[in-house]
């Protein structure tokens, strides 16, 4: 058995966060582990760098999700 992909899930939209998280709650291949509402919630986050897959909405109210994404890939795991 595999594991499952740890996923963070960062969307402002209450209801699309919640029924990500319910429709994956039924797989075994991916796991949510967090999810946020804004860009810097999910940049202080301090275990990012241990998520597999971040699922992220491109309209953020604090940062565009493009510059979102830079930073995450900038930031040292």
């Amino acid at each position: 058995m595999t594991k499952p992909y740890k996923t963070i899930i960062v969307d402002d939209h209450p209801i699309i966060a919640e029924g990500l998280q319910m429709l994956f709650s039924k797989s075994d291949d991916v796991e949510i582990v967090r999810s946020f509402n804004t860009g810097e919630a999910l940049l202080n986050y301090e275990h990012l760098g241990k998520a597999d897959v971040v699922l992220l909405d491109v309209f953020l109210p604090d940062i565009n999700g493009i510059d979102l994404c830079l930073k995450i890939k900038k930031k040292p795991s």
